[in-house]
């Protein structure tokens, strides 16, 4: 977390250097989701996936990929209404896509400044830092983040990054 405060500094002053490596995007959406179950129980929320087979690789860092997946899937449990699913999909083509899709919307309040930084909106303990670090970490990556909401379809999240070749086995 210190390092990850540290890059997110860096990262706001222009001064972050990153370095791309190959990234099983599927490998970390599935840990993402095992870390999180727990969680997702607990709302009676259910995670589903789909499109994650066989392995899509990504360019860019793990430890940035972890994060912003992480913290959007636990902000889609969040704001679920109970019984009702989080929807994750992973699309392999020219750019990788990953969805990640609940049935709450995103309060008009801060629909408009959803990725502010501390744009929170009545979230108990919630810092307003967690769409804004996600945007930022997807576009240090090369990549961009974007959401769409509306009372009858939900709240849509699309992550796309620059597709990688998988690694020469070794």
């Amino acid at each position: 977390m210190v390092n990850l405060s540290l890059d997110l500094y860096q990262m706001e002053n222009g001064s972050y250097v990153f370095k791309p490596a190959t990234v099983n995007l599927t490998e970390l959406v599935l840990s993402v989701v095992q870390d999180l179950s727990v969680h997702a129980q607990s709302k009676a929320v259910t995670i589903q996936l789909s499109g994650h087979a066989p392995p899509v690789y990504v360019l860019g860092n793990d430890s940035l990929c972890y994060s912003i997946l992480a913290n959007l899937t636990k902000n889609a449990i969040e704001a679920a209404p109970e019984h009702t699913a989080v929807d994750i999909a992973l699309r392999n083509g020219p750019q990788v896509v990953l969805q990640i899709h609940n049935a709450g919307e995103v309060p008009a309040a801060i629909k408009s400044r959803f990725f502010a930084k501390y744009g929170s909106n009545g979230k108990a303990g919630g810092t307003g830092l967690g769409a804004y670090s996600a945007q930022l970490l997807a576009r240090v990556q090369g990549g961009t983040l974007s959401m769409q909401s509306t009372p009858d379809a939900g709240t849509t999240l699309t992550l796309t990054l620059a597709r990688a070749q998988a690694p020469l086995a070794g």
